[in-house]
């Protein structure tokens, strides 16, 4: 793709664009993916509609974004453990990820983001949502941010990868994905 001009459209006041005129299953020139980066750093979750990625081409997307990570209990594909299959099939009672979290801040060095690519998705409803954290902060008030401002979260695996976790809980209620419980959760 050379030199495409994207189109850019946001979908709320808080966060979120749509972006049209990108092909995602080919190549990525400079100045097309400069453009896709500044609408990921404005918009903070960026979606594109109507892509046929191959497990190659959307590691090649999330790779020009920085390095590629492997989850450290969740079985990526055979060939691409970068790429973590998600499903939920329609008897399933619990899906993965169903809580309220960011994805893998429990690492040393968190990811930048998460490159979703969505095969089936639901007429209606669905399981993600997304948040601005920053906006959230900024409307804090004054004596509010004083408040928080000194304090320090430490994010754990153990909440969801723990013996004693969500996902200890929810495997069995899901009929095609499970996830990994160790103990080596409680430490992360």
């Amino acid at each position: 793709m050379i030199g495409t001009q994207i189109e850019v459209s946001p979908i709320s006041g808080a966060l979120g664009a749509e972006i049209h005129g990108v092909d995602l299953s080919e190549p990525l020139d400079e100045e097309t993916f400069a453009q896709v980066k500044k609408a990921f750093l404005d918009h903070q979750v960026i979606f594109f509609r109507d892509q046929d990625l191959s497990p190659e081409r959307q590691k090649a997307f999330g790779a020009r974004f920085g390095t590629l990570n492997v989850h450290p209990y969740v079985k990526g594909l055979d060939g691409h453990p970068e790429v973590m299959p998600i499903i939920k099939e329609k008897e399933d009672k619990a899906n993965f990820g169903g809580g309220w979290h960011s994805d893998m801040t429990f690492l040393d060095e968190p990811v930048l983001g998460t490159v979703l690519y969505a095969l089936e998705t639901p007429a209606y409803g669905g399981d993600t949502l997304f948040a601005n954290q920053y906006l959230a902060y900024e409307r804090l008030s004054d004596g509010m941010k004083a408040m928080l401002d000194p304090l320090r979260a430490v994010h754990s695996a153990s909440s969801q990868y723990g013996t004693k976790g969500e996902s200890s809980k929810n495997n069995a209620k899901r009929s095609a994905m499970t996830v990994a419980v160790t103990e080596e959760a409680e430490a992360e």
